[in-house]
């Protein structure tokens, strides 16, 4: 079963990142503490989605991405996981 995504919240995290035109990239939050501009904004508390292996209704909550993660991963498409087969069955 699928869950449809709600599209990204204005401000958030998801849609500058989506505002970048990058399909995919690696964003190393440590050296974001270092200071400078790009640093002040990600030190900022903004929207971020979170979801995992439940749907929710409210996916998105405030969030400060360089207290959670050391690095951010940002994929612009993704794709519902599907069950791994072995030997042609299905476990």
């Amino acid at each position: 079963m699928t869950h449809p995504l709600s599209p990204p919240v204005t401000g958030s995290y998801e849609s500058w990142f989506r505002a970048s035109g990058l399909p995919l990239f690696f964003l190393d939050l440590r050296s974001a503490r270092a200071g400078g501009a790009a640093a002040e904004w990600l030190n900022r508390t903004q929207s971020f989605r979170s979801i995992g292996a439940m749907a929710m209704t409210g996916q998105f909550a405030p969030a400060k991405l360089t207290d959670l993660y050391d690095a951010v991963i940002y994929l612009d498409k993704t794709s519902a996981s599907r069950t791994l087969r072995r030997f042609g069955t299905v476990r």
